[in-house]
């Protein structure tokens, strides 16, 4: 996986490999990035080449936004190992050679010389609406249980999203827990999970508590994506929400526009429920700036919905939790 990582950054830097530094900032290609920020780049459309304007870009610690031309700059916290953004509606993230059906929409800056520049190429789609399936953890200790999982929900999963090519998925947790030697085939199966002839499914992850390898197979573990009116949001939230993490959901549900027509859910690996981890009644009085929220979990039992009657989306209703059991799924139709 670090080879792929590397193979990523060294394509998308290709193209401005030429640097010159100068008082008032750095030059990199086309790219020249001021002296008060460490990261710039942009953010294209593959069809025509042109800049993305309003996408947000973030480290996983704070946002800024694409300008007209999909020009980005930001002061990122170095350490943290990351640049992405956070898919925008009407577009889709570009695959890894082998995986097909695992978005890349992280890279890796290289910060050894001082300011660096990483861009990223988006793919156009057109979809009046998409299927979007939220499968509870997979819970696979081994290979035999894995093959058994794929054989069975996986397949079901695959069925219910083969009449259309927009298909989008996000595994609950309880993914390769601390078994490496299990990881690489988890990401192997879910990235061939198939839609319409000739398509996959966009298989996106959420970290569980025991998921150590997390990283290195599916990036950054707090991260969102638009589809139609609806907003996702991913949260690794095994120890709550981190006063960083709630300070990130913050900053990334203030880049949603329209509050009184947006949909959003948070996908999280551990039920919330009665709310007593740290910050998840924050987490929750923040959704519920929106029209309409939910929240998808996961956990070992039966599948069932919990009312958080104690907050109320903007559209009036609470909001209602999701809790998919592991091997259980649910599809879900989005404008």
């Amino acid at each position: 996986m670090k080879k792929n990582i590397l193979l990523l950054t060294l394509i998308s830097l290709s193209a401005v490999s030429c640097f010159k530094n100068t008082i008032t900032g750095v030059e990199i290609g086309d790219l020249f990035i001021p002296v008060e920020y460490n990261l710039g780049g942009k953010i294209l459309d593959s069809n025509t080449g042109k800049g993305i304007a309003g996408v947000a870009v973030t480290d996983g610690y704070t946002y800024t936004i694409t300008d007209a031309d999909g020009i980005y700059f930001l002061v990122a916290d170095e350490t943290s190992g990351y640049v992405y953004y956070s898919l925008p509606s009407g577009y889709a993230s570009p695959h890894e050679s082998g995986t097909p059906g695992r978005p890349v929409f992280w890279d890796v800056p290289d910060y050894s010389e001082g300011a660096t520049r990483v861009d990223f190429e988006l793919e156009p789609v057109s979809a009046d609406e998409y299927r979007f399936v939220a499968v509870g953890g997979l819970n696979c200790s081994s290979t035999d249980e894995l093959t058994d999982w794929a054989n069975n929900t996986l397949l079901d999963v695959e069925k219910e999203v083969s009449t259309t090519s927009h298909a989008y998925a996000i595994a609950l947790g309880a993914l390769g827990g601390s078994d490496a030697s299990l990881w690489g085939d988890i990401q192997d199966v879910l990235s061939h999970a198939s839609a319409r002839s000739g398509s996959y499914i966009n298989f996106y992850a959420c970290k569980g508590s025991a998921d150590s390898a997390f990283a290195d197979y599916y990036g950054p573990a707090n991260y969102s994506l638009n589809l139609g009116n609806t907003h996702f949001v991913v949260m690794d939230n095994a120890s709550g929400f981190s006063d960083s993490q709630l300070s990130w959901l913050d900053d990334d549900l203030k880049n949603v526009n329209g509050y009184t027509t947006k949909t959003v859910v948070l996908c999280v690996a551990k039920p919330i429920l009665d709310e007593s981890a740290q910050g998840s009644a924050s987490a929750l009085d923040m959704l519920c700036r929106y029209s309409h929220a939910y929240i998808f979990s996961s956990a070992s039992g039966e599948t069932y919905e919990y009312e958080h009657s104690a907050h109320t989306a903007l559209a009036g209703g609470s909001v209602m939790e999701y809790v998919y059991a592991y091997g259980d799924f649910e599809r879900w139709t989005v404008k």
